[in-house]
């Protein structure tokens, strides 16, 4: 164990000769600090406080014996993660399954080879340290990812927004701590709004720093005076940028429309996104919107098509990912799109907030084990004339 900082070793022994048999063998070789104990009551007296590494237990014992000591301790969630081995004369296989039944990591029958003994407790004690090191790790990659995630929920802030005629309602929901999901409304004139969701491949740390290049780039095209303020115009940009930042594996679908309250038209672009829903207020009719290019950041080259559609009042648009349409049921089959347009439409008396929270419940009731496989963002868009 050369190297290595002394551990805290627990001997709990009803005889001192083997208490001090054990203490000698590890002493004699390591710079372990020795602390010993002749039952359990003596042990559960002073464990919390003096906190061993490993715990050397015998079995046969007056008053508690090893199994009902080591029950207690791995019972306790200050004392449950410390590594027990037994050192014990019992040698039948029943006693062998007990003791690891009862937490144990190891089983040494006395008389013991002191070698083999050195040897099992250092390697044990090698592997608890190994274990901690990875747990810290863990814990520390749980806080950043912790931090991660308000830094992007901050950044991918719109919840709810009322411009004008413009009302828009969003739901979003990471799969794991930050998502690859993106969404944001932008006002880009007098009554007109610019709305926009993508999609990076997979979720986690890589798809959420790419969301945060996305938004800044979108930003930027939007601001450059030498883009064209269309929906093509701007995703061809974008994707000029992505084929220089993307990794090889990695693309992203969009969704991209300008709102224009004025003469209340909507002109839109999709690159491999979901096509959003339309829903007709006068008619009742529901629509999809599937004018779709190829993905974006693959192929600097590329051709995106417009289309557009007049808007009137209460006419409702709704945008998603595909964590909504591949969500998997109980039947092992995805959502898909036309179970999404049915609650869509079922609930179409709803607006905003409301319509929002009930066409999230009949979708969640749809997993196979209500909870989401992938990341989720919704948004309902509402429309009525610039006064």
């Amino acid at each position: 164990m050369d190297g290595d900082r002394p551990s805290k070793i627990l001997i709990v022994d009803d005889h001192s000769e083997n208490r001090k048999l054990l203490a000698s063998i590890i002493t004699k070789h390591t710079d372990h600090q020795i602390v010993t104990a002749s039952g359990g009551k003596a042990v559960l007296e002073h464990i919390e406080d003096e906190r061993p590494d490993i715990i050397l237990l015998d079995i046969m014992m007056p008053e508690m014996d090893g199994f009902q000591l080591a029950k207690i301790l791995k019972a306790k969630e200050k004392t449950r993660d410390i590594p027990i081995i037994f050192i014990t004369a019992l040698d039948s296989e029943e006693d062998k399954v007990k003791a690891f039944e009862y937490g144990g990591i190891d089983y040494i029958i006395k008389p013991f080879n002191h070698r083999e003994v050195l040897s099992r407790v250092n390697a044990h004690l090698v592997a608890k340290r190994h274990l901690e090191q990875i747990t810290e790790f863990n814990e520390t990659i749980r806080y950043e990812l912790s931090i991660s995630r308000q830094i992007q929920k901050n950044f991918i802030s719109l919840k709810e927004l009322h411009d004008g005629g413009l009302s828009v309602y969003t739901r979003y929901i990471p799969k794991e701590e930050i998502s690859g999901d993106i969404y944001d409304v932008i006002k880009v004139g007098d009554g007109k709004f610019l709305c926009f969701i993508a999609d990076i491949t997979g979720h986690g740390i890589p798809a959420a720093l790419y969301t945060m290049m996305l938004k800044s780039s979108l930003e930027k095209q939007i601001r450059n005076p030498e883009v064209p303020l269309s929906p093509s115009g701007v995703l061809l940009e974008l994707n000029k940028e992505l084929c220089e930042t993307l990794i090889p594996g990695f693309f992203i679908t969009a969704f991209l429309m300008i709102v224009d309250l004025n003469t209340m038209r909507c002109v839109y672009a999709n690159a491999a996104h979901p096509a959003p829903l339309f829903y007709r207020a006068s008619t009742g009719e529901f629509v999809t919107l599937p004018v779709r290019s190829t993905i974006l950041g693959v192929k600097k080259s590329l051709e995106i098509a417009e289309e557009s559609i007049s808007l009137e009042q209460t006419d409702k648009i709704l945008l998603y990912t595909d964590g909504i349409t591949e969500m998997t049921g109980d039947d092992s089959r995805i959502l898909g799109e036309n179970s999404l347009r049915e609650i869509f439409a079922s609930n179409s008396a709803a607006s905003g907030n409301e319509l929002l929270d009930k066409m999230m419940g009949d979708i969640l009731a749809h997993s196979a084990d209500k909870t989401w496989d992938d990341d989720v963002t919704l948004m309902e868009i509402e429309f009525s004339p610039k006064e």
